[in-house]
């Protein structure tokens, strides 16, 4: 599985676990609603930035979004 498959994967389990919207991740990570959406949906890659933004607003470490277990 692709590395972008596999983070938007964890994005939306995550997210799910937390209770949170897709606006919420955004808000809380400093991205837009919409570019969290693309990221689920495999419509982009997230950049490195992304990675470790969002890594932080779920309080994990960027490695646990990227594992494929």
């Amino acid at each position: 599985m692709e590395l972008k498959a596999i983070f938007a994967r964890h994005l939306r389990k995550r997210r799910a676990e937390l209770g949170w919207s897709q606006e919420e991740v955004g808000e809380r990570s400093g991205l837009t609603r919409n570019y969290i959406g693309m990221i689920e949906r495999g419509e982009t890659s997230p950049t490195l930035d992304a990675v470790e933004a969002i890594s932080k607003a779920f309080e994990v470490k960027p490695s646990a979004m990227l594992n494929d277990t």
